[in-house]
């Protein structure tokens, strides 16, 4: 992928939690324009809590978000 693609979304040092405990430690993310991304797992690994996070759902505990 082009590395000097426009970044759409940015993720950077997200942390979140649920009833005081850390789910999610530090979590950097870059997507940029042309890129197909997946998000893959195990159970528990934390995916729907960081889509949650990236859609405003739950609020980060740390770090911030940037879109374009």
């Amino acid at each position: 992928m082009d590395a000097y693609a426009p970044t759409l979304f940015t993720a950077i040092d997200v942390s979140a939690a649920y009833n005081g405990r850390t789910i999610l430690h530090n979590i950097r993310l870059t997507i940029r324009a042309g890129e197909m991304v997946a998000l893959l797992g195990p159970n528990g690994a934390g995916k729907s809590s960081l889509m949650r996070i990236c859609v405003g759902l739950l609020p980060p505990l740390t770090g911030r978000l940037a879109l374009d």
